[in-house]
């Protein structure tokens, strides 16, 4: 069975099969709770039956995504702590084969608990989640080339544009950096949710992103599943410069290089491929690579790269997904990170997924990362 039906049917075998049935109502009132609980649990195979073929930024208004994403997100974690309040249904699975009133009361008690949790997490993780990222600053120091100066970048991931991310919002984060006027601008993938003619607006608060040395982007699996071949004129107009398998030189020397995305092969073009993006450039120069995934790293540390940066994550988003969100990124979803002897950051995002837009306890955020020469042997 395909994963598009085992995730929703997951969903409403364990809500409607623990919760409803110690409820004190009539059987028929639970069948309709049951079937209230359906279109949630079936939400992107039903946005994508009347918003078109891209579930993951249909045609629809933003509003009924927004709703719809509530919907699902409380199914998501009221089944999550069902399952881990299980042992205790277990524990009074035989006085409830003959449950008195004070049993059923608790019971009832704890379904009403976990069913009110569930939805104020996912109010509060929608509120963080939408909520305008804060600046996080950061320093690291990289063998740069001699004489060279500290140098600051602006970077962004994940904005995840689409109709439930009004412009406004997008100008606000523009703003922001531009205040911290960085020398540098780099997007990690991600950009956007549907196609350029239902997102172009949109995106345009984007061509007012400016650094001395220009603004930066790569591809992450979402630019491949809106039409990459289609935005790339856009974010040239906008005055960003895609690195696709390729790298430029800063006025500094540092050569800054961006891979593809592995989504790249659905779509048959060019898969990662590090030495195309670093063909041609100085072997012993100071390497950054912009990657969207993180698993790339110990290649990219075998290829002599000095820091990798990475999104894709969005920091997990939450307690426990973020432990299964390391586990298919090798281990790495936030933070500062090593591979063999090479530092991997990885940014929260700065946007959020309109199919789980949950933040709980990993704010969204614009990092201002200032780079520094590594001291002299003798300093």
């Amino acid at each position: 069975m395909m994963l598009k039906w085992v995730i929703p049917l997951l969903l409403l075998a364990v809500n409607a099969g623990l919760l409803l049935p110690p409820l004190p109502i009539r059987q028929r009132w639970k069948w309709l709770l049951a079937a209230g609980m359906m279109p949630f649990a079936f939400k992107f195979s039903l946005l994508r039956l009347f918003g078109g073929p891209m579930f993951f930024a249909p045609a629809i208004p933003g509003w009924i995504q927004t709703a719809a994403a509530w919907g699902f997100s409380v199914l998501c974690l009221s089944a999550a702590l069902l399952i881990l309040t299980l042992p205790v249904r277990l524990v009074l699975f035989r006085r409830l084969r003959h449950p008195g009133p004070a049993c059923r009361r608790l019971v009832n008690r704890i379904d009403l608990g976990i069913a009110v949790i569930a939805m104020l997490l996912t109010t509060a993780g929608m509120i963080n989640g939408f909520r305008e990222p804060a600046v996080r600053p950061l320093t690291i120091t990289l063998p740069l080339p001699d004489g060279s100066r500290p140098f600051t970048m602006a970077v962004l991931a994940d904005l995840h544009i689409s109709r439930i991310t009004g412009a406004d919002r997008i100008a606000a984060i523009v703003k922001r950096v531009q205040e911290n006027h960085p020398d540098v601008i780099v997007l990690l993938g991600d950009l956007v949710d549907g196609p350029p003619a239902d997102n172009r607006e949109r995106v345009m608060p984007l061509a007012r992103l400016q650094a001395p040395w220009g603004v930066f982007a790569i591809a992450g699996n979402h630019e491949y599943y809106s039409g990459l071949s289609d935005w790339q004129p856009v974010f040239s107009g906008c005055g960003i410069r895609l690195l696709l398998n390729e790298s430029v030189s800063l006025p500094n020397g540092v050569i800054l290089g961006g891979v593809t995305d592995p989504a790249a092969r659905r779509f048959g073009t060019a898969m990662p491929d590090l030495d195309r993006t670093f063909a041609g450039t100085p072997p012993d120069a100071c390497r950054i690579l912009l990657a969207h995934r993180p698993g790339i790293a110990r290649r990219a540390a075998g290829h002599g790269v000095a820091l990798q940066l990475s999104g894709h994550t969005h920091g997990g988003m939450m307690p426990g997904l973020r432990w299964l969100v390391s586990q298919a990124n090798d281990g790495m979803v936030s933070g500062t990170c090593q591979r063999d002897g090479m530092p991997v950051i990885i940014s929260n995002g700065t946007g959020i997924w309109g199919g789980f837009p949950i933040r709980l306890g990993v704010p969204a955020e614009i990092l201002l990362l200032t780079i520094r020469p590594e001291p002299s042997a003798g300093s």
